[in-house]
């Protein structure tokens, strides 16, 4: 939902807040995300939700967030309702969440940024891992992420929409990407075992995982989180940042980066990466067009589906070269020489 006075005054009386001196749209993509400035210099995020996600999957939300809190993680603490809860529903049902502000400086988007978050998002895992099934947690919408079970059904049926555009042009890309994602899941097969499974953030990069100078700030925006194998996460995050300016196409210095990061993860990590584990990556890293071009591309509206096509052709490339080097980013990623064997 857009923001609006409307929406600050109902959060400030569902909440019984002081009301602001003013406040800030701090974007975001699937829910509004609101800094209100009081007084007294203090601060609170607000979040509204889109009608997608329910009071049980936010609920999920804000376990995990609080099992990071308890393993030492900077993450925003929820602010209860006057009641005790810890989201209320709007007249029109929109949920809200209010949080902590944090104050923060820098994205993690560079490498030596990525080179601290990469340990903390071992911690972060660790701690997720906790919760185990216990908490169920719904799929996102619209996330980053597409089950490799899907891939190949779902990037078929996407192709086939960019197809009936009628725009040679797309048409290509359309083949390109859907031939692309069919031999990843030929060689993935023989890999899906040893993997860990679990509770994962889900969008780990960029404004979510901030620094003040030199120092983490925060861990922020749990909606992507959902349940996964855990290097899925790691190729996400390496992906965007493969996809920084720069970085196209990934030579020597940026298979260096990725070997860097995952073994950053691993040192800090309470469950060492698998054989299996290492080899996968960077077949889950060239498989990231698939969550466009069989998730996105399918489910939105014709214009955002045109502009995620664009952004396809953009970042197809990429992934095509890493799995034309597969045998260099393999050798790159494989355990070092006192490398662990199976999970246990």
């Amino acid at each position: 939902m857009a923001p609006s006075p409307a929406l600050v005054e109902s959060v400030v009386a569902a909440y019984s807040l002081p009301r602001p001196v003013h406040w800030v749209d701090l974007g975001g993509l699937w829910t509004t995300n609101l800094r209100f400035d009081f007084p007294d210099g203090s601060a609170l995020a607000v979040r509204a939700h889109r009608a997608a996600t329910r009071p049980q999957r936010l609920h999920a939300i804000q376990s995990a967030k609080e099992v990071a809190r308890g393993h030492g993680l900077p993450v925003p603490a929820t602010v209860p309702t006057p009641d005790g809860r810890g989201c209320t529903a709007l007249a029109d049902g929109t949920l809200v969440e209010v949080e902590a502000h944090i104050d923060w400086d820098t994205p993690m988007r560079s490498f030596p940024f990525l080179h601290k978050g990469f340990a903390v998002l071992a911690r972060l895992h660790d701690a997720l891992r906790t919760l185990g099934p216990a908490v169920p947690v719904d799929a996102p919408p619209h996330a980053t992420y597409l089950d490799p079970d899907r891939v190949v059904d779902e990037v078929c049926r996407g192709a086939a929409r960019v197809r009936a555009w009628g725009e040679p042009r797309l048409a290509a890309l359309a083949d390109d990407v859907q031939r692309h994602c069919e031999a990843i899941a030929g060689r993935e097969e023989r890999l899906r075992h040893d993997q860990v499974r679990q509770l994962v953030h889900g969008d780990f990069w960029d404004n979510n995982v901030v620094f003040r100078g030199p120092h983490l700030a925060g861990v922020l925006d749990f909606d992507f989180l959902g349940e996964r194998d855990r290097i899925e996460e790691l190729a996400l995050t390496l992906w965007f940042y493969l996809l920084e300016p720069g970085n196209t196409p990934p030579g020597d210095a940026q298979v260096g980066q990725v070997r860097e990061l995952v073994n950053t993860y691993d040192r800090a990590s309470s469950l060492k990466l698998s054989d299996a584990e290492r080899e996968r990556l960077p077949l889950a890293l060239a498989r990231q067009p698939a969550w466009i071009a069989g998730g996105w591309i399918p489910a939105l509206d014709e214009p955002e589906a045109r502009v995620q096509a664009a952004d396809l052709a953009a970042r197809l490339p990429t992934a095509e070269a890493i799995l034309a080097d597969l045998p260099r980013w393999t050798s790159a990623l494989a355990p070092r020489p006192s490398g662990r064997g199976k999970q246990s």
